[in-house]
């Protein structure tokens, strides 16, 4: 009976230590260790693990298309004036500029390029451009790898307060004219800015009152205006806009060579087809 009940108490004393194994791995001073639920992240972008990446739709003809955010029309610069280049005729030609948050950029100035008062908000001139100044720049979302980095200058908001709100670069992507309003879309879709007949608007060159259902999906405009509703589009009520010009684009000796050639190639290709014609109809 001794050595039965020795054998029964061995048999329990491995089956506790069994158990015993088996919650120690799943537990540890109360806090469980197998393999926990992916947690939320919490930190920035650049922290966060990369999405996994989905399988990219294919076109009619098979081929992989791949998802490319769209560029903004222009970004914002805001900073201080290092530097400025200008060319044998007095014109700015480039501006170095400083920042804390955006560091340090040069903006190349462009026929195209428009300055703006942002308290008058008429159109500036560029010989009010000093250096230790601070001005906003948009510029274009495409700059050189050098350092400091290079962009194109679109707009140079001069005169610019510290208690008021500067007037805004904006490309019109489209026009919806309401009984009440005049709705311009841009930000890639995201913004309607709204001109009512309480906004004053202006044309960029001569300062003078400008209609606006003259302006037309490509042009350019600069707002003025204090808030942007939380919808989609955002919808911003403008108190004042200045209509820039056109963007004028200009025609460089390479372009001109390029259409010089393809004039030669199709005049020689009319000969061909023309000598063609006629060797056909005298071996007829």
């Amino acid at each position: 009976m001794k050595k039965k009940a020795f054998v029964a108490m061995g048999l329990a004393a491995c089956l506790v230590a069994a158990l015993g194994m088996t919650a120690c791995s799943s537990t540890k001073n109360g806090v469980v260790t197998s393999e926990p639920e992916t947690p939320a992240v919490t930190g920035t972008p650049e922290e966060a693990e990369e999405p996994i990446a989905t399988e990219t739709p294919e076109t009619s003809e098979g081929e992989e298309t791949e998802d490319v955010e769209e560029m903004p029309a222009s970004e914002t610069y805001f900073g201080t004036v290092e530097s400025i280049e200008k060319d044998e005729e007095g014109n700015v030609i480039s501006i170095s500029l400083t920042s804390e948050e955006n560091g340090d950029y040069v903006m190349n100035v462009t026929d195209n390029t428009v300055w703006v008062d942002a308290v008058e908000k008429v159109k500036d001139s560029q010989e009010d451009l000093t250096e230790g100044e601070t001005i906003y720049v948009y510029h274009s979302p495409v700059s050189t790898r050098s350092l400091p980095p290079q962009s194109e200058a679109f707009a140079v908001v001069l005169n610019v307060p510290q208690d008021i709100a500067v007037g805004v670069y904006h490309e019109v992507e489209e026009v919806t004219t309401t009984e009440n309003d005049t709705r311009l879309l841009s930000n890639n879709g995201g913004l309607y800015l709204i001109i009512s007949d309480e906004t004053a608007v202006k044309d960029y060159e001569t300062g003078e009152v400008a209609d606006i259902s003259a302006v037309a999906e490509g042009d350019r405009v600069i707002a003025w205006y204090d808030a942007v509703a939380m919808s989609y589009p955002g919808q911003a009520n403008v108190s004042d806009i200045l209509v820039l010009p056109a963007v004028e684009t200009v025609e460089t000796e390479a372009d001109t060579a390029d259409v010089d050639a393809a004039s030669d190639v199709d005049a020689e290709l009319e000969a061909e087809s023309e000598v063609a014609v006629e060797d056909e109809a005298a071996s007829s």
